[in-house]
């Protein structure tokens, strides 16, 4: 049997501690042989039992604690469990479930830096080779603005990891940082040598050749920064990283803790596959948990509850979160409407608008349509070094990149940088050469460069900022000229039902459901024998969330043009969402 003579593998500096660690291992393991499974509240018990079956190699064990693991929630308490587990995965060879466990490792780091540092010493002592950690430690020691130790623990750290570019560039930092500028250049170059892609490398190496006074240099650095995507893999979240160490994450929107209404749905959804709530930021939250462990399922689920939910002006923070969601999944067509509703439901306010957008910003820092959004109402108040600064973050977060390009070049041909702004909108054309408002941009640009009144430069260069805004809604130009065309329309004759029914399905397909509805339901008013025109109604109310209004029409669109195959399937639709 399993339970049966138990290695004590845990150090024994906390005796008591310990003891009832062991005590209920013994339990846990008792119970799974008898029923193939446990259950307990302590995270160490797990990791314990883990380890045992590894030892004896047994893989549904394995699993089975790997499993119950996933379902905990984590606090900066379990930093010190959570690198061990990662450690151990490294000196067994599992570097996919290491990283797993890095990733997670992010949402706990502590506060303190202080208090990190004698975590990962304490860590190191048991894992010597264990890589990560010397890295989190010569961050931490960064972080605290000591720079001997932080060029200590990098250089070691290479030294185990001599593959690991991060580590190059947190020597290169630290190095930078005691002006020692030749080293920190050929550690910085090092890190560059093994991943092209790292944009703070570049950044940092461009304020290294400034130091150095090689200014071509410097700026081919900074252009390399700039043309580059954030990396995607989630490494470690911002509170390690300060700015000129940070790793750039697409995103790394999960909560270190999830909310009691989220760990309730979680809890709901494990057991059901589904769950119901009406808090749009819990299904935000889960959303990023669940992009976060890559749960398909759950991620999926997510989505579609976004989409089945109503939208209002109470709502503006959880759309201005819920883009990043559909970016992050490359559904631009859902994200696009969601953007769409920024604009209608955003406070008239600004100062409310702006604070709300603060708001997100502080709980998630790589909120990018969170700083879009705000260097948006920043431009219209002509701050624009606040909106130059937002929008810097904004591509940092590396969503929506092509339309935060434009905006930094357009803020930068506003300011009169224009060779700033070229070189932008250049890059970005080199990088999408089929862009067009982008070529505009940069024509637009070049006369302005012939223009020596500073005024008229000044009035040149707003006018053609328009072209950014133009860019990415002259689709929506179109559909708000056919929507003024079929106003017209009905306006001339009262009685086109088909008027009124394109009008319904253009405003739905705006989330306007309300107006949409109210066209709808004049259309079938107009075409009673029409067994689509109902059907139609059913679906803008579906989507707007009321259920009770799709029940009361669906059923009479049955009663009066029988059980129609939309119809059936929209019932089905409904049953289950009612489920």
């Amino acid at each position: 049997m399993i339970s049966e003579k138990i290695p004590c593998l845990f150090p024994l500096d906390n005796l008591q501690n310990n003891y009832n660690v062991q005590q209920e291992v013994e339990r846990c393991l008792t119970d799974y042989d008898y029923s193939k499974g446990f259950y307990t509240d302590n995270k160490l018990a797990i990791f314990e039992i883990f380890k045992i079956a590894c030892q004896k190699q047994n893989e549904a064990l394995c699993k089975f604690c790997l499993e119950h693991f996933s379902l905990k929630t984590f606090n900066s308490g379990d930093f010190e469990l959570l690198l061990k587990f990662a450690a151990f995965f490294s000196s067994v060879n599992m570097p996919q479930e290491e990283q797993e466990f890095h990733e997670c490792i992010g949402d706990v780091y502590p506060k303190d830096h202080d208090t990190a540092v004698g975590v990962l010493q304490k860590v190191i002592s048991e894992y010597p080779t264990y890589a990560y950690a010397r890295t989190l430690l010569a961050i931490a020691w960064y972080n605290l603005k000591n720079w001997d130790e932080a060029v200590a623990s990098a250089q070691i750290a290479i030294e185990i990891g001599p593959q690991i570019a991060k580590n190059y560039r947190v020597l290169g930092c630290a190095l930078c940082r005691k002006k020692d500028y030749q080293s920190a250049e050929k550690a910085l170059l090092g890190c560059i040598s093994l991943d092209s892609t790292d944009r703070k490398a570049y950044g940092v190496l461009s304020n290294v050749y400034k130091a150095l006074g090689c200014p071509d240099e410097a700026r081919v650095a900074l252009m390399q920064a700039r043309a580059i995507e954030p990396e995607d893999s989630i490494t470690v979240s911002s509170q390690i990283d300060t700015t000129a160490v940070a790793t750039t994450t697409k995103t790394n929107h999960a909560s270190p803790e999830l909310s009691e209404e989220a760990a309730r749905c979680l809890q709901e959804y494990r057991k059901w596959e589904q769950f119901r709530t009406a808090d749009k930021s819990v299904v935000i939250q889960l959303f990023w948990l669940a992009y976060r462990i890559k749960d398909k399922e759950l991620l999926g689920f997510c989505k579609g509850h976004l989409l089945d939910m109503k939208w209002g002006p109470v709502d503006f923070e959880s759309i201005v979160e819920s883009v990043d969601c559909f970016l992050v999944l490359e559904d631009k067509e859902h994200a696009k409407i969601f953007k769409e509703m920024i604009d209608t439901h955003c406070p008239e306010d600004s100062s409310k608008a702006k604070r709300a957008l603060h708001n997100i910003i502080q709980r998630k820092p790589n909120c990018g349509s969170a700083y879009t959004a705000l260097s948006m109402i920043l431009i219209s108040e002509n701050a624009l070094e606040e909106a130059e600064n937002a929008i810097l973050h904004a591509i940092q977060s590396g969503f929506d990149r092509t339309v935060n390009v434009l905006l930094l070049g357009g803020i930068q041909m506003c300011q009169d940088r224009l060779e700033e702004a070229i070189g932008v909108v250049q890059q970005l054309i080199m990088e999408e050469p089929t862009n067009t408002v982008a070529f505009d941009l940069l024509i637009a640009m070049q006369e302005l460069q012939g223009i020596s009144d500073e005024q008229e430069r000044h009035d040149a260069a707003l006018k053609a900022f328009k072209h950014i805004y133009k860019g990415e809604s002259e689709e929506n130009g179109e559909v708000d000229e056919i929507e003024q065309q079929l106003k017209a329309a009905i306006e001339e004759n009262p009685n086109d039902s088909l008027s009124y029914e394109i009008l319904g399905d253009l405003l739905r397909e705006k989330k306007r459901f309300e107006e949409a509805a109210r066209y709808m339901q004049q259309a079938i008013q107009l075409d009673k024998q029409n067994p689509s025109l109902p059907i139609k109604l059913c679906t803008i109310l579906y989507e707007q969330g009321s259920y009770d209004k799709v029940k009361i029409v669906l059923e009479d669109s049955i009663r009066l043009h029988g059980s129609t195959e939309e119809a059936l399937e929209l019932r089905k639709k409904l049953g289950k969402t009612a489920s």
